[in-house]
């Protein structure tokens, strides 16, 4: 069985610290799409909880480090939740570093396309969030796409999608709340607080996030 693993997998593994009995639970018992070129390492101690009808979906060539550590038996979890009929997409290569929260509830999709996540980032789907290629999550950021609870007397929705385009740089203790659509080549000021769409090649930052310099660029 573990001769079509490709060379690339092969070095991810073995440079890594996997935690086998996760891995290899996630790939036998949940449900959705993966094979062994397309696979959703857990890395160091985590804590899981998937439903029985939750899916998990790779595509192919693509993969999933989830709580990779800074350092090997890098001591801080991460936790996944997936609730009923709830589905995680993988679409690229993407790298979670330890202490993560993901939260998918009932009936919720979250996508993930080729993207860097580090320490302690929170991503909270109610509905729907989708997230592009060549992001960099900066550390304690939290992504959310519902207020968690409803206010009486409130007319707008609950619980609305988030759209991060590709290239988007979100700095450290950014929060991005529901509704929200980051447009490509964005760059999102450390502590922001985005409450209203951003445009493409963006900077923008504060607390209600605004627009700071138009046209910009950076390297990943």
């Amino acid at each position: 069985m573990f001769k079509s693993l490709n060379k690339q997998n092969l070095r991810i593994l073995r440079d890594i610290n996997p935690n086998i009995i996760h891995t290899l639970w996630i790939h036998l018992t949940a449900k959705g799409k993966r094979n062994l070129k397309s696979m959703f390492i857990v890395c160091n101690k985590a804590r899981i909880y998937i439903h029985k009808t939750a899916e998990i979906n790779v595509k192919e060539g693509s993969f999933m480090l989830f709580n990779r550590g800074w350092v090997r038996k890098d001591p801080f979890r991460s936790l996944l939740i997936m609730r009923e009929h709830s589905k995680l997409n993988i679409t690229g290569k993407v790298t979670l570093c330890s202490g993560a929260k993901i939260s998918v509830n009932e009936n919720a999709e979250l996508t993930i396309g080729r993207s860097t996540f580090n320490s302690s980032v929170s991503l909270y789907c109610y509905q729907k969030i989708e997230i592009g290629d060549d992001c960099l999550i900066g550390e304690n950021s939290i992504i959310r796409d519902s207020n968690g609870h409803e206010i009486i007397g409130n007319t707008t929705p609950e619980k609305e999608p988030i759209k991060i385009g590709n290239r988007v740089w979100i700095g450290v203790n950014t929060i991005i709340l529901k509704g929200i659509t980051i447009g490509d080549g964005a760059i999102i000021a450390a502590g922001s607080v985005i409450n209203r769409d951003i445009p493409p090649g963006c900077l923008a930052g504060g607390v209600p996030a605004k627009v700071i310099k138009e046209k910009i660029e950076w390297i990943f």
